[in-house]
C-alpha cells in the first residue's frame, strides 16, 4: 500500500519529504513592506518535514482507499464546501453524520464499493508534492502531480489549505494544468461548483470536487457531433442574450457558487435581490434550475457592463452558468451521436457570422458537457405511429434537401416537402420529384381560412408572435404574395432547416406533424413580418420571434392545439400544413366598395 502513495489504512504513520521547490516571500530586512506583503505563519512550512503531503495523502487515500467519508470530511476547512451527493454545501452548514449518511447513500444508489469505483471512474493516487506558494489571501497552496488511476494521466492539482485548529485543512481544490496564480486558481475552484450536472447516470455523479474539476477539464463528450454543413457562430458582444428576452436560470449549485465566490461584490450597485426562485408551476421540464437571476433596472443581466461584457465571465475566464454557457448551441441526442444547432435568438447565429461549427468543435464539446443527455425511447413518423430511427433519420435528410433547393421560392419548398410527406408511409422513403417544386399554391376556401385563422391567432396571442404594427417610416412591399419579401431573406431558409434538424417538434410529435408545426412557424413569421420591408424592422422584433418560438409557453400552446380532437387529426396529415400556408400566403382580397355618386 505505501508503494501507492495513497493514504495507509495499517496505522502508521506517513513519511514526510523535504520540499526542496518550496518559495516562501523573503522576509523584508525592516518592517512590513509598503506593498502590504503577507509573510507565512511560522507553521507553513517546516524545512525537511511535510505535512502538506501528508494532508494531500490522507485526502485521496479517504475517498479512494478507505471510502471514509467521516475522515474526508475533517480535512475540509469549516468554511469549505463540500459535494455532498449531488450538492454542493459548505462544510459548516452540514454535518458530518449527514455528510457520511448522503455520501453512502450514493453508494447503495449505484452498488459502488471501493473496487468497483477503481474500475470504472476517476480515482486519484501516488501524489508527488512539486511545490507550495503562500497567497496573500492568507492560503497555502499545494501543488501536487496525481495520477487518475483509470487512464494513468498525470496532472497537477491545486489545494488552496489554511490552519484550522493548528491542523493544515484543504479550503478549496482543483486541477492546475499549466496554471500557477493563486488567486486565478481560487476563482476555478469556485466557479467549478457551478458546473455540477444533475445525477443523470452514475458517470455524473461525482465524489469530490477534485472529481468535478478533472472531469470538466479532461472529459469532454466523446460521441459523433453532427450539424448543418451552413452553420456558423462566434460572439460579437451584442448582449442579446442578456436581455430581459432571455431569463437566466441557476441550479442550488450554481447559487452555491455565486455565493461562495462572493459575485455580488463585482456589482457596482449590488441589488437587494440578485435571484429568486422560480414559481413551481413552471419548473416541470427543469426542476434542477429553480432560480432565475433578477434583472437590473435596465431590464438586463445583473452583471452585464455598459460595454457589453461579463462580470462573471471576467473573473471566471469563463461562462459559468449553464443557460450562459450552452447559449446560443442546442443540442439533440441521437442513437447515431449529437445534432448541434443554434438558437436563432442570437443575430449572430441567425446570420451566421463566426467560424463554421467544424473549427468550433472543441468549444461545442466543452459547452455539451453541461447538457443532460435525454433520447426519446421511440421515433414517430405520426402520433402513436413509431418507426425505426434510420427510416426517421432518411425523411429528416430528404426534408432538408427540399428546404436547400435554391432557385425556387420558400414557400414552394414547404408546399413540395408537404407533397413529398403524403407519400410516405412509414417505409423507406421514395426519391423526390422535382416536380413537387412546381405546385400550384390554390387559394383556400371560406371556411378553411375561418379554421386557419383561429389556429393561428390562438398562437399570435403569444408575446413576440402577434403582428408587427408599422415599423416608423416602413413601406408595404409592392404587389406579390404575402412572403414576397420575408421569404427573400437568406437566414429563412436556415431557420426552417434549423427547426426540421433540430427536431424540435419532431421528437415530440411525430415527423409529419413535426412538419407542419414548421410550416406554421413560417406562417406566423409571415404573419408578424410580411406586409413591411424587413429593412425597416428593429432587431428587437426579430429576436421576440425566434425567443418565442423557442419557449414554454409556445410549446404548451402547441400541447392545447394537440389537445384539440380535430386539429389533432388534421396535423397528422401533410394537408393541416398547406391549408396553413394558403391562407398565411394568400390574405383575403380587399372588399370591393362601389364608387360614391358622381365620381367619374
Amino acid at each position: 500500500m505505501a508503494a501507492s502513495g495513497r493514504g495507509r489504512t495499517d496505522g502508521s504513520q506517513p513519511s514526510f519529504l523535504p520540499l526542496p521547490h518550496a518559495t516562501r516571500p523573503a522576509r523584508p530586512a525592516s518592517g512590513p513592506s509598503s506593498a502590504g506583503a503577507c509573510l507565512p505563519p511560522p507553521h507553513a512550512y517546516i524545512p525537511g518535514v511535510s505535512p502538506h503531503l501528508s494532508l494531500i495523502e490522507r485526502y485521496l487515500g479517504s475517498l479512494y482507499d478507505t471510502l471514509d467519508f467521516g475522515t474526508h470530511y475533517q480535512l475540509h476547512s469549516s468554511r469549505a464546501y463540500l459535494l455532498a451527493a449531488r450538492t454542493v454545501k459548505r462544510r459548516d452548514a452540514v454535518s458530518v453524520q449527514d455528510y457520511v449518511r448522503y455520501m453512502r447513500g450514493v453508494l447503495r444508489t449505484f452498488g459502488w464499493n471501493g473496487a468497483s469505483l477503481r474500475r470504472r471512474r476517476p480515482c486519484f493516487r501516488a501524489p508527488r508534492l512539486l511545490d507550495t506558494r503562500w497567497a496573500p489571501s492568507g492560503e497555502t497552496v499545494l501543488f501536487a502531480e496525481i495520477e487518475e488511476a483509470l487512464s494513468g494521466q498525470r496532472v497537477t492539482a491545486a489545494f488552496g489549505t489554511v490552519v484550522e485548529g493548528g491542523r493544515h485543512r484543504v479550503l478549496w481544490v482543483t486541477v492546475a494544468g499549466a496554471e500557477r496564480d493563486a488567486a486565478r486558481l481560487r476563482a476555478q475552484a469556485d466557479h467549478e461548483m457551478a458546473s455540477v450536472p444533475p445525477p443523470i447516470g452514475p458517470e455524473r455523479v461525482f465524489l469530490s470536487l477534485l472529481e468535478l474539476s478533472y472531469w470538466r477539464q479532461h472529459m469532454p463528450p466523446e460521441m459523433p457531433l453532427f450539424w448543418l454543413p451552413e452553420a456558423a457562430f462566434s460572439c460579437h458582444r451584442t448582449a442579446r442574450c442578456c436581455s430581459n428576452h432571455w431569463a437566466v436560470r441557476l441550479s442550488d449549485n450554481e447559487v452555491a457558487a455565486t455565493e461562495a465566490r462572493g459575485l455580488v461584490r463585482l456589482l457596482p450597485r449590488p441589488p437587494a435581490t440578485l435571484y429568486r426562485r422560480v414559481p413551481e408551476e413552471l419548473l416541470q421540464e427543469d426542476e434542477f434550475r429553480p432560480f432565475v437571476l433578477h434583472p437590473d433596472s435596465r431590464g438586463q443581466c445583473p452583471f452585464l457592463t455598459e460595454e457589453n461584457l461579463c462580470l462573471v465571465h471576467q473573473d471566471a475566464g469563463r461562462a459559468v452558468y449553464h443557460d450562459c454557457h450552452v447559449f446560443p448551441f442546442g443540442f439533440t441526442f441521437t442513437p447515431d451521436g449529437v445534432a448541434v444547432w443554434t438558437n436563432l435568438f442570437c443575430p449572430s447565429a441567425r446570420h451566421r457570422k463566426g467560424r463554421g461549427f467544424a473549427d468550433n468543435e472543441a468549444d461545442i464539446r466543452s459547452r455539451l458537457q453541461r447538457v443532460v443527455p435525454v433520447l426519446p425511447q421511440r421515433f414517430l413518423r405520426r402520433a402513436d405511429d413509431p418507426i425505426p430511427w434510420p427510416v426517421f433519420r432518411a425523411a429528416e435528410a430528404q426534408l432538408l434537401s427540399i428546404l436547400d433547393r435554391e432557385g425556387h421560392p420558400v414557400r414552394q419548398r414547404l408546399l413540395a416537402a408537404l407533397g413529398w410527406l403524403e407519400a410516405f408511409t412509414g417505409a423507406e422513403p421514395s426519391p423526390f420529384d422535382a416536380r413537387l417544386l412546381e405546385r400550384p399554391l390554390a387559394p383556400p376556401l371560406p371556411e378553411e381560412r375561418q379554421l386557419a385563422d383561429q389556429v393561428l391567432g390562438l398562437l399570435q396571442r403569444l408575446r413576440g408572435l402577434e403582428p408587427l404594427p408599422p415599423p416608423p417610416g416602413a413601406a408595404r412591399p409592392a404587389g406579390g404574395a404575402a412572403d414576397e419579401a420575408i421569404g427573400a431573406l437568406p437566414f429563412v431558409p436556415y431557420l426552417l432547416r434549423t427547426l426540421v434538424f433540430s427536431k424540435y417538434f419532431s421528437y415530440p410529435h411525430g415527423l409529419v406533424p413535426g412538419f407542419n408545426y414548421v410550416v406554421l412557424a413560417y406562417c406566423l413569421l409571415v404573419r408578424r413580418f410580411g406586409p413591411w420591408i424587413p429593412a425597416a424592422i428593429p432587431e428587437a422584433a426579430w429576436g421576440e420571434f425566434f425567443s418565442a418560438l423557442q419557449h414554454a409557453t409556445y410549446r404548451r400552446a402547441l400541447a392545447e392545439l394537440s389537445g384539440h380532437a380535430v386539429l389533432r387529426g388534421l396535423a397528422q396529415t401533410p394537408l393541416f400544413g398547406e391549408l396553413l400556408l394558403r391562407v398565411a400566403i394568400q390574405p383575403p382580397a380587399a372588399p370591393c366598395h362601389p364608387a360614391p355618386e358622381g365620381t367619374g
